[in-house]
């Protein structure tokens, strides 16, 4: 394991109020991520007080403002065809990010994965955490944090393993300003490193210590027209089950 994640025994000044945020599209879908994120259960398992919101009617720039009405210190947004495999994974991630100064964490939107292929720089919408004392400061001027360019310095801030993969630096999603604005703002990103997954689209995305964190569907928005994606993402959730069940006889996944 990567030395810095050692760091969640030294149980620094990390405030534990976080809460789980989804933009939902599909409700029938949203269940079946929730019954990942069984909140109501884990909180009782770690010092983190742990909630729930679920926000729907929003486009993909209207659900981030959403988020900074959430009352937490650390909001953890999750899409609905994504399913969070380690819930202790997850919390060691957050103590991580707080001892180590990271405003958010996410996959790369190109360069790490085959699927995407835009900016690295800034992170895909499927799996981000916040801490909201950082990011809260910088988005409050919610129109120019969300206008915020692409600048090329940017590029020293992405890691190795996201240069392996197509990529361009574009702004091919209308959120990727709200990213600039952290880096703008001397808030670092904290890029998580990712793989194809077997059926050749989804992802697993994995924690900095290359544990699995995450396996995303993608394609969402197909569900209720699309027999096969449906298929998929219900064969991809039993996967993500399996490796739950036997999280602690046999980890790691294809």
């Amino acid at each position: 394991m990567d030395d810095r994640m050692t760091v969640e025994d030294k149980q620094t000044e990390v405030t534990r109020r976080f809460s789980f945020a989804t933009r939902s599209l599909v409700p029938e879908l949203t269940r079946i991520s929730d019954s990942f994120l069984d909140w109501e259960r884990n909180k009782e398992k770690t010092e983190f007080t742990i909630d729930r919101h679920k926000f729907s009617g929003t486009d993909a720039c209207s659900y981030f403002r959403e988020l900074l009405t959430i009352k937490a210190d650390w909001v953890v947004n999750v899409d609905e065809d994504a399913f969070l495999l380690d819930h202790q994974e997850l919390y060691r991630l957050i103590r991580f990010m707080d001892s180590s100064g990271f405003a958010a964490c996410g996959m790369s939107d190109g360069g790490t994965v085959s699927i995407r292929k835009h900016n690295p720089v800034a992170c895909n919408a499927f799996f981000n955490v916040f801490d909201m004392r950082r990011v809260r400061k910088v988005w409050s001027d919610w129109p120019v944090a969300l206008k915020s360019p692409f600048r090329p310095e940017f590029k020293n801030s992405i890691p190795e393993f996201a240069r392996k993969t197509e990529a361009a630096f574009d702004d091919f999603e209308p959120y990727y300003g709200l990213f600039f604005a952290l880096l703008e703002n001397e808030e670092p990103i904290l890029y998580l490193p990712a793989r194809d997954w077997p059926d050749g689209i989804s992802t697993l995305l994995l924690s900095p210590s290359n544990a699995p964190l995450v396996l995303h569907a993608w394609y969402a928005r197909e569900w209720n027209d699309d027999p096969q994606t449906r298929k998929r993402i219900v064969e991809l959730a039993d996967d993500a089950r399996m490796y739950r069940s036997r999280l602690f006889e046999q980890p790691g996944l294809p």
